[in-house]
C-alpha cells in the first residue's frame, strides 16, 4: 500500500523512490502497488519497477471511466 488503507483518492508522491529502495533488496520478487496511483505519478510508478499497478479513483471517480483507464494505459 502506497497511502493509508481507506482514504480513497490519497496521494502517493513519495512511492516511486520507496519502490526504487524495495527493489534494490527484493530485485527478484514480484512488485505491486495499491494507493495514490493517478495519471500523474503511474509513469514513475512504472520506471521505478512496479510489476503490478492496482487503480481506483483515478478510473472510478472519474465523470468517463473508459476514457480514464485508456490514457492510463497508454
Amino acid at each position: 500500500m502506497a497511502v493509508h488503507p481507506g482514504y480513497y483518492g490519497a496521494n502517493s508522491s513519495r512511492s516511486a523512490g520507496k519502490i526504487q529502495e524495495y527493489r534494490k533488496t527484493f530485485w527478484k520478487t514480484t512488485t505491486s502497488l495499491d494507493g495514490g496511483v493517478k495519471e500523474s505519478n503511474i509513469a514513475d510508478i512504472a520506471r521505478a519497477g512496479v510489476d503490478e499497478i492496482c487503480v481506483g479513483s483515478a478510473i472510478f471517480l472519474q465523470p468517463d471511466p473508459g476514457a480514464a483507464y485508456r490514457k492510463l494505459t497508454e
